[in-house]
């Protein structure tokens, strides 16, 4: 593989070692010659065929050598774990009130929407979290009916699974989505429905229920468009009449954009071995009847205001073909459809026929923050080893963004 030059890493490590003015440290080193970076984890495993996967991205701590670690933030694939000022959370990510002031709103402004969040299994202190949330930027405390968890069918909330396990990643989405609502919406009724299982049906049934309580639904999981075997059941859960129904796009690249780098006459020297990506668009987002949620890389103004949020994806400055010669190419999470047409309302989009989607349908149709560099701060108890204080830890991925705009329909008086 060439190597990049030195402007691209130059301009990668700028974008990673600023927001605004605010700069962040080198990690903190030991004699040995190696330092501690933070570096992305995803929360969820790669879904079976008919289940979901949360697409909640935490950045945890790892010891590598002092080299590795300055290349690794050249590449944009880790940051230092010593923040003397990245942003204003106690892990060193956004907070509701830079959040805020970056999309111009209030979240302290009266509202009687209710927001529902769709997310498998449970988090037992999810509640708890989100009060110790609450307290430590200002928000009234929970009520009965200012947030309230139910199963699938709006009964009792399933059972955990156990800490450490595959499916307790789940607990890290559940918690993000519900204190990201919060952080857009104050005064926002929160219904979090949690299902028995990621399979399809279950999340479908948590859906329909959703539905029937509220205007704005957010799910932050996905499973691949390619190989799905979507029933009509489930299909038709994602399309109720009068409800927004929001879904995260995904964490990748465009489908087969390291092709359309390759083929770009402003890269001087194409890579001998073409690689191609292997991502296919999320369901529920690439849906017709869904709104998908892609993601950015949000970057803030000394004052708070939002200097400017671009096109973020997992792959991002990783992605040797989309920064080879300094063009982000890479778009959003998911990409073209393969299965689903167009909206009229999309088609119609000035510019859209650029995307290259033909006759389908791009699965992207709003963005918001999502770049885990640029995360936000939850405070987290369930499942978190990393941090004694309450686990506060900067996330982001596409299921960041997915509650952040519901919170902010919310906010605006629904769809």
């Amino acid at each position: 593989m060439q190597q990049r030059n030195s402007a691209v890493l130059a301009a990668a490590a700028l974008a990673i070692a600023t927001i605004g003015t605010a700069t962040i440290g080198t990690g903190a080193a030991s004699a040995s010659g190696t330092t501690v970076v933070q570096v992305p984890r995803r929360n969820c495993s790669a879904p079976e065929p008919g289940h979901a996967a949360c697409l909640s991205i935490r950045l945890v701590n790892k010891r590598v050598s002092r080299a590795a670690a300055a290349k690794m933030r050249a590449d944009g694939r880790a940051r230092p774990s010593s923040v003397k000022k990245l942003a204003d959370g106690p892990a060193g990510g956004y907070t509701p009130a830079q959040l805020a002031k970056a999309y111009g709103i209030n979240p302290a402004a009266a509202t009687t929407q209710t927001v529902a969040i769709v997310d498998a299994y449970s988090d037992p202190t999810v509640r708890a979290d989100l009060n110790t949330f609450d307290k430590k930027y200002g928000i009234p405390t929970e009520t009965s009916t200012s947030f309230k968890a139910v199963g699938q069918t709006g009964g009792a909330v399933p059972a955990p699974p156990a800490s450490g396990t595959p499916n307790a990643g789940w607990a890290d989405e559940i918690t993000l989505d519900v204190q990201a609502v919060r952080a857009m919406c104050h005064h926002c009724k929160i219904l979090l429905v949690e299902t028995k299982s990621n399979n399809d049906p279950d999340l479908a049934a948590g859906v329909n229920y959703a539905a029937k309580h509220a205007s704005i639904i957010s799910n932050s999981y996905g499973e691949p468009e390619k190989g799905a075997n979507q029933s009509k059941a489930t299909a038709a859960a994602y399309n109720h009449k009068g409800v927004a129904i929001l879904a995260s796009t995904g964490d990748d690249g465009w489908f087969d954009w390291d092709f359309f780098n390759l083929n770009n006459p402003n890269n001087p020297e194409p890579p001998d071995t073409p690689e191609t990506s292997s991502n296919s668009p999320e369901l529920p987002a690439s849906q017709r009847s869904v709104i998908g949620v892609g993601g950015t890389s949000l970057y803030l103004n000394p004052d708070g205001t939002r200097a400017s949020e671009t096109v973020w994806n997992d792959n991002g400055p990783a992605d040797y073909y989309g920064w080879y010669d300094a063009y982000n190419y890479g778009a959003g999470g998911s990409g073209c459809s393969t299965l689903y047409a167009p909206n009229a309302w999309q088609k119609s989009v000035a510019g859209y026929a650029t995307l290259g989607c033909g006759a389908k349908r791009s699965a992207v149709d709003i963005a918001a923050d999502a770049d885990y560099l640029t995360g936000f701060d939850i405070c987290q108890n369930f499942n978190n080893t990393d941090s004694a204080k309450c686990g506060w830890s900067t996330i982001g991925g596409t299921s960041l963004a997915s509650p952040l705009v519901a919170g902010m329909w919310g906010l605006a008086g629904g769809p």
